[in-house]
């Protein structure tokens, strides 16, 4: 049986309406992330994620704005967090909600895209 958040976030894509989306819960599946991912028209989005290797498909949503993340595990994911913020060329607003960030990643961060 299909996820319900899949089915949710396919048809979402498919409309390519949706700038705004708050995802209450976790993505905890691979194929909810690709979904997620499918939503090229989103603007702003915040969302959490249960799993670190889930984080890397938000990269694919390049025309993001706005993005709050959520990720309270015990892996340090900063360099990950490099790589999406580096895809959304657009972002204006970020905010991460994560115990575990690199102590360095702001200076990374600001660092210039081209790096």
């Amino acid at each position: 049986q299909r996820n319900s958040l899949v089915t949710i976030f396919d048809f979402l894509a498919h409309k390519r309406t949706l700038n705004v989306l708050r995802v209450k819960g976790n993505i905890i599946a691979y194929d909810e992330a690709e979904s997620l991912a499918n939503i090229n028209s989103l603007k702003a989005l915040d969302c959490s994620f249960a799993n670190a290797d889930l984080v890397i498909y938000l990269a694919q949503l390049t025309s993001l704005q706005i993005l709050r993340i959520t990720y309270l595990q015990p892996t340090d994911i900063s360099s990950t967090y490099l790589k999406v913020i580096r895809q959304c060329k657009d972002l204006q607003f970020l905010r991460i909600f994560d115990y575990n960030i690199n102590p360095d990643f702001v200076g990374r961060v600001s660092k210039p895209l081209s790096y």
